[in-house]
């Protein structure tokens, strides 16, 4: 795996510390390779990993790439690029982001630029965080997509995605998508276990309350970590060759700990 290029402080405010990761995506390395766990970026193009019906034709990343649409966040028009293509239903490819774990962190928020390119040929926009918790034993994935056409939606690792009541509305152009969600230490009000609570969703400045759960999942890895991932679905016509661009910039990342007061939307 390549070395990853990541700025990383943790800063320390009244009663709250933050490890906070900065991706400067003009800088990033690609993975060298492919449907790993391993620490920098991976790549996963497995049906039974992604929730695609096929693997995709192909999919691939690049930094450091002209922006394709107008009014770039970092003003540098540059950004990372990650591509998929494919001739066949329902092919998926997962782009994820393996960072130095913090079993204490409780509250997570990622703050996004996304431009996707010929967005009528996919049908999902996909953006997770999550923490391993070695710790814990626990995984709390943070799931979120827009569901083109329906709905925004949440997941964990395995329940499958649940409407919220914010409809998906994916403007031309760059879009500011910030997500946020926690735990709670000692928590075992999901069914006997830890829940994902999903938050907060603000686009492009308008904020959301979620406010929903979902249980956490049993860890399936012997290490702690800190996750950021981004997933294309396209739902091509079977033979028609079809290709999407997600692109992202400015990236943010942050686990704190413990949680902000109130998850005030001033704290991210």
């Amino acid at each position: 795996m390549k070395k990853l290029l990541v700025f990383a402080a943790l800063v320390f405010l009244p009663g709250l510390a933050r490890a906070q990761y900065y991706l400067d995506l003009d800088a990033l390395t690609s993975p060298s390779t492919t449907n790993t766990s391993s620490p920098g970026w991976n790549i996963d193009t497995v049906p039974a990993n992604t929730g695609g019906a096929n693997s995709p034709a192909s999919a691939s990343q690049a930094t450091g790439v002209s922006s394709p649409c107008s009014g770039a966040p970092s003003g540098t028009s540059m950004s990372m690029s990650v591509t998929t293509s494919a001739t066949s239903t329902q092919t998926n490819a997962l782009f994820w982001l393996w960072l130095t774990g913090n079993d204490s962190a409780t509250t997570f928020v990622s703050n996004r630029w996304i431009c996707v390119t010929n967005i009528g040929a996919a049908n999902n926009i996909e953006m997770d965080s999550a923490q391993y918790n070695l710790t814990l034993g626990r995984e709390f994935m943070f799931g979120w997509q827009c569901n083109l056409g329906g709905y925004w939606q949440i997941d964990n690792l395995a329940h499958g995605w649940e409407n919220t009541t914010v409809a998906c509305s994916w403007p031309t152009g760059w879009n500011n998508v910030i997500t946020v969600g926690h735990r709670t230490p000692g928590d075992t009000s999901c069914g006997g276990v830890a829940c994902n609570n999903y938050d907060k969703l603000i686009l492009n400045g308008a904020t959301y309350s979620i406010n929903m759960t979902l249980p956490s999942e049993t860890l399936l890895y012997s290490t702690s970590a800190l996750i950021d991932q981004f997933q294309i679905d396209i739902s091509a016509t079977s033979g028609t060759a079809q290709t999407v661009s997600y692109n992202v910039d400015d990236v943010n990342f942050n686990a704190y700990i413990p949680a902000p007061p109130a998850h005030s939307a001033g704290m991210f």
